[in-house]
């Protein structure tokens, strides 16, 4: 026999998970246009110091791109990590409402609000 389904529960914060999903958006474009910059960069540095003539200046060059690169995929992982976050949150909520009509025996169906924190 399956397991009876879970009641909906009409959500509290309802542009929180569309902020999530957006998020999570911004951070895929961040990758997609860093790695576009990062190979446009790689193959401008070819044309202009190509390493049989100056490897100095093009490992210079390099490294710059590379470190340019690596600060915006930290900047996409953070975005990633924040937009988790708010989905661990959403669903700790929900739990703790359905904790709590599981105890009282009532159903709630939206979060109740404590009078001293309002």
């Amino acid at each position: 026999m399956a397991a009876p389904r879970p009641r909906p529960i009409t959500p509290r914060y309802a542009s929180l998970p569309l902020l999530s999903l957006v998020l999570r958006l911004v951070s895929l474009l961040i990758v997609g246009f860093s790695i576009t910059f990062f190979l446009y960069a790689v193959k401008e540095s070819f044309r202009l110091a190509p390493p049989t003539e100056s490897l100095r200046m093009f490992l210079s060059m390099l490294s710059s791109y590379a470190l340019s690169f690596f600060r915006y995929l930290l900047l996409a992982l953070a975005l990633r990590i924040v937009a988790d976050l708010i989905l661990v949150l959403l669903d700790i909520e929900e739990n703790t409402r359905r904790t709590a009509d599981a105890i009282t025996g009532q159903i709630s169906g939206t979060t109740p609000r404590l009078r001293d924190h309002d």
